[in-house]
């Protein structure tokens, strides 16, 4: 975000929504009934991101604490 300028929206839709819909996968890249439950909970702090929570396919797979 720091090199290109973007926001932290076009960042995040940088990295989901535009390779899935390249890709053509239909299940990924959104947040919607019926798509694949994959993201990644993270806050903000000192610009820097820190990841708090993974869930792949709904489950969670990592957790900070």
């Amino acid at each position: 975000m720091e090199f290109t300028q973007c926001s932290l929206g076009e960042a995040i839709q940088m990295a989901s929504t535009n390779p899935a819909e390249m890709m053509s996968l239909e299940n990924l890249g959104e947040i919607e009934q019926g798509k694949r439950a994959d993201f990644v909970l993270f806050s903000m702090e000192d610009n820097q991101m820190k990841i708090v929570k993974t869930y792949v396919s709904g489950e969670l797979v990592y957790s900070a604490n």
